[in-house]
């Protein structure tokens, strides 16, 4: 059986936050992903530089969070700039050399809250349910195409129901991570979206922490395979690659981009 001697990348960069990117194995060319060779983590070779900058930062491995990273206090990662992400296997010929540019922060007009509800169920907890309205103007996002958008209480580990109630194709529910990706392109209105918030505590929730992360268009490919793929490699058949933007004689994955932007939501 044919192995795949590639890499397989997953690294998404976001301004402000620590460089993570995780490696392993794509598998074999009939979608086993048994019985793989182990990843020699001293033959990987991983950078990260600015497009054009000598200045070249290599990525190190963290034996137990098992994965590649860059100490943000020593590289920081900032909006609208242009990164290019090389790897390759110790020894080998072929090489990943993929770039992406930094988004800056999606270009809201507003939020505010439409509608509040709080009802007392019947295990005495509170029922919260609210509308949101995002505001924006195409004009000013005509470069952003592509949201992530994530709802918690004030803990980043609680994370709330949100639903989409307007261009309802336009949303994506992801199933692998918190949030739902939105495809501005998909928008028939142009002036706003509406977002239901369902949330049931011991108390009643005066406010919330939503966030709008801006996205590259690989950043969103790649989510909504993660979701759509099924837990189980197939049985036959090449990995479904469409999603990825690193693809080559090196290996596969994806390297993108976001900016993320949080907005204090009070329903006092």
């Amino acid at each position: 059986m044919e192995v795949q001697h590639k890499l397989f990348i997953e690294c998404e960069l976001q301004a402000n936050e620590e460089i993570t990117a995780y490696v392993s194995r794509p598998g074999y060319l009939n979608g086993n992903l048994q019985h793989l060779p182990p990843l020699d983590t001293s033959e990987i070779y991983l950078t990260l530089s600015e497009l054009n900058k000598d200045y070249v930062v290599h990525f190190k491995y963290n034996e137990r969070l098992k994965h590649y990273f860059i100490d943000s206090s020593f590289f920081k990662i900032q909006k609208g700039v242009s990164y290019v992400l090389k790897g390759f296997i110790i020894d080998s010929d072929n090489e990943i050399n993929i770039m992406t540019e930094t988004p800056g922060r999606f270009l809201y007009d507003s939020v505010s809250v439409v509608n509040a509800s709080f009802v007392t169920t019947s295990d005495n907890k509170v029922l919260t349910t609210a509308t949101i309205r995002v505001y924006y103007n195409p004009l000013k996002n005509s470069e952003n195409h592509f949201l992530h958008l994530e709802l918690y209480k004030k803990q980043m580990t609680e994370e709330v129901s949100l639903y989409p109630q307007t261009d309802k194709s336009a949303f994506f529910r992801l199933a692998h991570r918190n949030g739902i990706l939105v495809d501005m392109t998909r928008m028939e209105n142009k002036k706003y979206f509406d977002l239901l918030i369902e949330d049931v505590n011991v108390s009643r929730q005066d406010s919330f922490n939503f966030y709008i992360r801006n996205t590259t268009k690989p950043y969103y490919d790649y989510q909504k395979f993660k979701s759509n793929v099924p837990k189980e490699p197939l049985s036959s058949g090449n990995p479904a690659i469409a999603a990825f933007n690193i693809n080559n004689t090196a290996g596969y994955g994806t390297f993108s981009s976001s900016f993320s932007e949080r907005i204090k939501i009070s329903l006092k």
